[in-house]
């Protein structure tokens, strides 16, 4: 009976090591999902915050275009209210541009 004592007891201690081990394998995958999530969830952010930039940045550079032109186009008017006799030759040039009164 001693002997059969031993060898259970002997195999409980295995068992316990098993389970130990187990356990510890599971909290080191629980660890690396939760890791892997936040990286999930900064990249995600990243990415974001870089498409609102970039859209930010493309509707700055179309409003200053579309400044740029407005002001061009007041300054055309202004030269062909002050200086008529350039009138003919702004409405030409700006004719055969993208330019419109």
């Amino acid at each position: 009976m001693k002997k059969q004592e031993v060898d259970l007891v002997q195999q409980l201690g295995e068992e316990q090591n098993v389970a130990s081990y187990a356990k510890k394998e599971v909290d080191d995958q629980l660890a690396k999902k939760d890791r892997a999530k936040r990286q999930l969830v900064k990249a995600q952010r990243d990415v974001k915050q870089k498409e609102d930039s970039s859209l930010a940045l493309g509707d700055i550079d179309a409003q200053e275009l579309r400044d740029f032109n407005m002001m061009s186009l007041q300054q055309l008017g202004k030269l062909a209210r002050d200086f008529p006799v350039t009138t003919d030759t702004i409405h030409l040039l700006c004719s055969q541009s993208v330019f419109t009164w």
